[in-house]
């Protein structure tokens, strides 16, 4: 915490893994994959504390993006946070970004139909 960090960095672990058979470059992108759905896991339990404390953050990304949350279900006002600029100038592109960031969005939390980043490319999740 002295550091900067809220909580002391961990190493994701495997029950009964190997690497055997397994390049280099599988296994640091399973790595990466591991670390990043262990970091959401985290964001939505954190997420779930600051909505029942009555605080409602905002991702930096939404605000880019010109997604401006109003409240929670709960109820709860979002948390004033530091103005930033538009990820994109065209109204258009603007629109798709943030098409595609509420899609993506919607798959955080169902690891069984997007386990990897690698599943974003199947023709299921595309259509």
């Amino acid at each position: 915490m002295a550091d900067g960090f809220v909580k002391e960095p961990a190493v994701v672990t495997r029950k009964d893994f190997s690497t055997a058979g397994m390049s280099a470059s599988e296994v640091e992108r399973l790595k990466l994959e591991d670390g990043i759905r262990l970091h959401e896991g985290v964001k939505v339990d954190l997420e779930t504390y600051a909505r029942e404390a009555g605080q409602v953050s905002q991702p930096r990304i939404a605000a880019m993006l010109g997604i401006r949350q109003t409240a929670s279900p709960g109820g709860a006002a979002p948390a004033p946070g530091p103005e930033v600029a538009p990820a994109f100038s065209d109204p258009r592109e603007a629109e798709v970004a943030r098409i595609t960031y509420e899609v993506i969005r919607g798959y955080e939390n169902r690891p069984q139909t997007v386990p990897t980043v690698a599943h974003l490319a199947r023709p299921e999740v595309q259509a």
